[in-house]
């Protein structure tokens, strides 16, 4: 940013999107220090396991919906297509080995 004369320049204010990014950013980093400094596994295991779905969903660009409805509907679809794939590797290295079985 350059300054002439004492002038001040005026940023933009923030989209609500970008707030939302700020939030969910700052959510996951708290977790992931919660996650390992936790005497509990369960409780470490858990606030990383949402600690990297966030960030996850962070680092995807995705729309922001102000709707919750909405937000887990988008949430739902992309775990589907993840574990999809998933599926389809396993069921893949499964035939793999029945075939491999068979010789």
């Amino acid at each position: 940013m350059f300054v002439v004369d004492n002038e001040s320049v005026k940023l933009e204010p923030l989209s609500r999107d970008d707030v939302l990014r700020g939030i969910i950013l700052l959510v996951s980093v708290f977790l992931i220090f919660f996650g390992f400094s936790s005497d509990d596994r369960a409780t470490g295991i858990f606030s990383l396991l949402i600690s990297t779905l966030f960030l996850f969903y962070f680092l995807l660009g995705v729309q922001f919906q102000l709707n919750p409805i909405i937000f887990l509907k988008d949430m739902q679809i992309t775990l589907a297509f993840i574990l999809i794939k998933q599926r389809i590797i396993f069921v893949n290295l499964l035939t793999l080995k029945k075939n491999l079985k068979k010789f």
